[in-house]
């Protein structure tokens, strides 16, 4: 969509699944049709359209985010290419203690993000208080208490920059029904009720929901339309004079004349129809879009936590400005292939944000930080394209201004997701690096295989395109030979597998579903001490566990590696020995999670040579631990003292990189290691009369309930579980409301090296698995010795 920046609006749809917004969106886009889209069979999906109110046109960029809980991460990152964000919830389905709906207002409130709050289906809603099963207090005390609680979190988690609030009487509040089309926010229905009580419509919003004061938002906004749908029980010609009163004695006009005169299926249906004409659910929702700021205002508030670069930086100042003559930033979210049968040829999908884009244009690609340069030449663009109504990529010749929704061409080869594209020559600029607030999560993953081995390279093709199209996604070749499909979820995993199998067009062959554990250690070392093969150089090590909060905020980014060079927030959050130095803090690792660290107490004059060294083994240990070869977890590694060799050829990589990995593992053995369990909590609503077989599959399945409560003829439930336990208990009962996410690490009891104990088995089976040796090494197999 070219459109210059002050025209355009950029919005993320999100909402727990079966929130109806995906339904929402093709109405808003104008493209109708159909059913629910599945949230189980795709990602993100993006969209461009032009919206139209009675002001006129206005060009949209709509992403609607998958919904299941099992896609929360790719949700939250689709975040980074809209300003605003409408979260969309069924106010009768919707708990208080939703994890998906408050880390997606957490999330909103982190990227600096206007939102609206969208309660879709009050016709359902509408009926069951019509039927007698709801009253009207109880659902005004549930969406007071849902709008109270969205600004309670974004409060909490926004910055001193912008406080982001749901104002109902302002119009962040819409009800909606996506199936009967129709939708207002309380300003539009002010404007229509207002007169029947003698009220403007500034005193009429100042009473249905006041700041701090009680509330007559049942007697003012429910009442009239509950008796409107009394009304359309009773003959046309009452109907009718109900409708004029309800309008204070104006002509109805011609559609509400001709609804009147229709013979209807039903009276919810004659409801349904009176309401779609006062209150058109697209004009509504685009006349709310029209008041959410466009790209140039957003980008102003959003430059500086975009870019993590110096404020006076050149790609600084045009991201902030959205500068259309500045240096061209492109942020990459995606890369889509041009067609399923060509792996080779993608569209880099994604947002300008400053500059302009066009073929011919010659861009790099910036690494990520902390990553080193890719060492590729810069690329000419082969061709530029924009989005549809549809979400399809067409090919364009003109221009794409700052502030557009884009897809370019022949830089594949170039970038990864998510990534940057500049024209800026300094290699100083930095790369767009969103606020993600992901959290703590634990794997799942699934062993491919083709049915003939012939079929191994095009396996292999169809895993890249999978890793190149869902950026939350990854592949694993491993030592065996076999590849693996790793994942967030189990849902995740098996939409993954899917994806390939579509890429593949071939019978495809898949193991079980493997969720991975974690190591960590209990106690602190002794000083052990490993030489190299040439017995020139010697490393002295201690191992002991993190502070239990540190590795907890590296997680949840609270604690990002950066922060860490400050020795005082080190030293007051979690008990670091100022006496080491922030200097001393060489590394984070695995890359994944950055739940460990690498200190280095030494100052030998050679150290710093064979830092690199140290570093890569300290990441290849603590990827693969020496129980089960599973993720490290909070644990501190210190490298106590080194005696180098002088000639540098005597300490390079083939003797330093395995002997420090041996004497990481080594310390990590002598500290008490245990066996980490991924532990999931499971918020579901069951009917009461299915309550007793629900709570015998939970048992079943080690599950422990932590919270419940009646909510009419319904039971909401939130239990804790393992991890491996989701798939039986799904199996045994369905959940079709069910939201299921990572909560904590949970301590497998027993000792790794006694096979009769939990732990023990585990880490045979794990080993089993991973086809290697059965028995857990100790320390003092590893040829260390103890200082």
């Amino acid at each position: 969509m070219t459109t210059p920046a002050r025209d355009a609006r950029c919005v993320c749809l999100v909402g727990p699944h079966g929130s109806g917004k995906s339904k929402l969106a093709e109405t808003i886009l104008g493209v109708g049709g159909g059913d629910e889209p599945s949230e189980l069979q795709r990602s993100a999906q993006y969209a461009s359209a032009t919206g139209k109110d009675a002001l006129g046109s206005l060009p949209l960029n709509i992403v609607d985010a998958p919904g299941h809980a099992g896609f929360l991460p790719e949700a939250l990152a689709s975040m980074v290419m809209a300003d605003s964000t409408l979260v969309v919830v069924r106010v009768h389905q919707l708990t208080l203690r939703s994890t998906v709906f408050v880390r997606l207002l957490r999330q909103a409130a982190g990227h600096r993000h206007a939102v609206m709050l969208v309660f879709n289906g009050l016709d359902l809603v509408l009926e069951q208080v019509h039927h007698g099963t709801r009253t009207p207090l109880e659902f005004w005390e549930t969406a007071s208490a849902i709008v109270d609680q969205a600004n309670t979190v974004l409060h909490a988690n926004a910055d001193d920059v912008v406080s982001p609030e749901i104002r109902p009487a302002q119009g962040d509040l819409l009800f909606s029904s996506a199936l009967d089309q129709w939708a207002f926010s309380l300003p539009d229905l002010a404007r229509v009720l207002a007169p029947r009580f003698s009220m403007t419509p500034e005193a009429w919003l100042g009473a249905a929901w006041p700041m701090g004061a009680e509330s007559r938002f049942v007697e003012l906004a429910l009442t009239p339309l509950l008796e409107l749908r009394q009304a359309c029980d009773r003959p046309k010609d009452e109907l009718r004079q109900f409708v004029l009163g309800l309008t204070g004695g104006a002509p109805p006009g011609v559609e509400i004349e001709a609804i009147l005169s229709a013979d209807l299926e039903s009276s919810a249906k004659m409801f349904g129809s009176l309401l779609a004409a006062w209150f058109p659910i697209a004009s509504c929702f685009v006349d709310r879009l029209r008041q959410l700021p466009c790209p140039a205002d957003a980008q102003q508030l959003r430059g500086d936590i975009l870019y993590p670069g110096p404020v006076d930086d050149s790609a600084a100042l045009a991201i902030q400005r959205c500068d259309p003559d500045g240096p061209a930033m492109f942020y990459v979210a995606r890369l889509m292939p041009v067609h399923r049968s060509q792996a080779a040829r993608m569209w880099a999908f994604g947002r300008v944000f400053s500059g302009t884009v066009n073929a011919g244009l010659e861009v790099r690609s910036i690494p990520e930080i902390g990553r080193a340069p890719p060492g590729l030449a810069p690329k000419a663009i082969g061709g530029v394209g924009v989005l549809d109504a549809f979400g399809k990529i067409r090919s364009v010749n003109s221009k794409l201004p700052v502030g557009t929704w884009a897809a370019i061409l022949g830089v594949e080869a170039i970038v990864s997701t998510p990534g940057t594209l500049t024209t800026c020559a300094s290699q100083d600029t930095m790369p767009i690096t969103p606020p993600l607030r992901r959290g703590p999560s634990a794997t799942v993953s699934v062993r491919v295989r083709p049915e003939t081995p012939g079929e191994l390279p095009r396996l292999i093709e169809a895993l890249k395109k999978l890793t190149r199209s869902d950026p939350q996604a990854r592949t694993v070749a491993e030592d065996t030979g076999g590849h693996s499909v790793v994942a967030g979820s189990h849902v995740h995993v098996k939409a993954c597998v899917e994806e390939v199998r579509s890429y593949l067009e071939t019978p495809l062959q898949c193991d079980p579903v493997v969720v991975s554990y974690s190591e960590t250690c209990t106690t602190e070392s002794p000083c052990l001490a490993v030489r190299t093969p040439n017995n020139h150089n010697e490393f002295q090590f201690k191992t002991k566990p993190l502070h239990a909060g540190f590795a907890a905020d590296l997680e949840n980014q609270i604690l990002d590696p950066v922060s860490c060079t400050s020795m005082k927030i080190l030293a007051d959050r979690y008990d670091w020995d100022p006496a080491d130095g922030s200097a001393a803090l060489w590394a984070f690792g695995p890359a994944r999670t950055q739940a460990n660290t690498l200190v280095c107490n030494d100052r030998h004059q050679y150290l710093w040579e064979i830092k690199d060294h140290g570093v890569a083994a300290f990441q290849w240990a603590v990827t693969q631990g020496p129980l089960a070869e599973q993720e490290i977890r909070g644990c501190r590694f210190t490298l106590q003292n080194t005696h180098l060799f002088a000639d540098a050829i005597h300490r390079g990589a083939g003797q330093t990189v395995s002997t420090f990995r041996k004497g990481l593992w080594a310390t990590f053995l002598a500290a008490e290691p245990r066996m980490l369990e991924p532990m999931v909590l499971a918020s579901v609503k069951v009917p009461s009369a299915d309550l007793a077989s629900v709570l015998e599959a939970l048992a079943a399945a080690d599950g422990r309930v932590e919270w419940q409560q009646t909510d009419g003829e319904t039971e909401v439930l939130e239990a804790l579980l393992p991890m491996v336990e989701v798939d039986a208990l799904l199996e045994a009962v369905s959940f079709p409301e069910a939201e299921i996410l990572f909560r904590e690490w949970k301590v497998v009891e027993g000792s790794p090296w006694d096979t009769e104990s939990v732990a023990g088995q585990l880490c045979t089976e794990l080993r089993r698995s991973r086809q290697i040796d059965t028995i857990v090494p100790t320390w003092e197999s590893l040829g260390v010795t103890m200082v």
